[in-house]
């Protein structure tokens, strides 16, 4: 798939506590994966460690986190990128959902 839509488990209602989910998403080798982020409500914490988004790239370097991601409305372009979403057992919140497209290289 080229592009498309994720979101967390439930969007755009509470997602579920105690839920960890991954997607990998992949370009081919003139592309990258840019990611925009449409609507963004985790519950958060000074660390980060309660309810977050994490946003690696293929060598598995965080390009983003909860906080950071919420500030900024879109991704640095990246060859490959795995998503992370990680709830802890307590409050949640609407979530999340993101938007992901494949585009040529410059």
């Amino acid at each position: 798939m080229s592009e498309g839509n994720i979101t967390s488990p439930n969007y755009p209602f509470n997602y579920p506590n105690n839920m960890d989910c991954t997607w990998t998403l992949l370009a081919y080798e003139d592309e990258i994966i840019q990611i925009t982020f449409i609507s963004f409500d985790l519950q958060t914490g000074d660390q980060c460690d309660w309810d977050y988004v994490l946003i690696r790239d293929g060598d598995n370097s965080t390009a983003k986190s909860s906080v950071e991601t919420r500030l900024s409305q879109s991704s640095p372009l990246l060859p490959q990128v795995e998503v992370q979403f990680h709830s802890d057992r307590e409050i949640s919140s609407t979530g999340f959902k993101f938007s992901f497209k494949r585009v040529q290289k410059i």
